[in-house]
């Protein structure tokens, strides 16, 4: 199997690199947020259906990291953190197989966006498709051709009049990734809870630690609720 490095400058400018070993598809990319809650940068790496992000919010490097049965969020300044056990619906759709991370390409052309413009951007060919309904509108931004990756993905809430844009660069398909990237330090305090001991305790009140890309603890399926 071949590999191929994307380095993303401006949504586009495709580069291929040397063939890279692995034994799940692996993925890196990196995003910058931008939206009401303020601006956060992410790293995101993963293999088949690990993931491993450092989010970095008000400077502060949160890791989430999910594999196999377990969903981790660490605070790495503090040295403590949580593991959660992921929902039954949440393990069901590993067996999908889809990339853990930036899936906004592949949802919005599945839930029917439409393809508006393709434009030229650094020598390549990248397509804009939108989808819009009462609450919001979105628009992503991908190659025209090849593997479904958002470049760009942008969401006007027409209830708050609010636009949330992430812009995603540096996309590299195939490198190399050990599992042990996957699990949390050993020297990191973390508090275990199974599924229904987590919803418990955040019946009132959320948990110190943010628990990002709900889906993957919950279950795409109940976000969308």
């Amino acid at each position: 199997m071949s590999s191929r490095r994307w380095t993303v400058f401006a949504f586009g400018f495709l580069l291929l690199a040397a063939p890279a070993e692995a034994q799940q598809e692996t993925w890196y990319a990196q995003a910058l947020s931008q939206g009401m809650a303020g601006p956060s940068a992410t790293h995101y790496w993963s293999a088949g259906r690990s993931l491993r992000a450092m989010t970095v919010i008000g400077g502060r490097p949160i890791v989430t990291i999910v594999h196999r049965d377990w969903y981790y969020v660490v605070d790495e300044l503090a040295g403590q953190g949580a593991a959660i056990h992921r929902s039954n619906r949440a393990l069901a759709e590993d067996a999908l197989g889809h990339r853990p991370f930036a899936q906004e390409a592949r949802l919005m052309v599945e839930q029917g966006a439409e393809r508006v413009r393709t434009e030229k951007v650094a020598g390549t060919d990248v397509a804009i498709y939108r989808l819009s309904d009462a609450q919001a509108r979105r628009e992503v931004w991908m190659p025209a051709e090849g593997d479904l990756i958002p470049l760009r993905v942008e969401i006007f809430d027409r209830q708050v009049n609010e636009k949330h844009i992430i812009s995603y660069t540096d996309w590299n398909k195939n490198i190399q990734v050990p599992m042990s990237f996957f699990r949390p330090d050993a020297r990191i305090q973390l508090e275990r809870m199974t599924y229904e001991e987590y919803l418990r305790r955040t019946s009132d009140e959320p948990l110190p630690l943010p628990v990002l890309y709900g889906g993957l603890l919950h279950g795409l399926a109940r976000e969308d609720e």
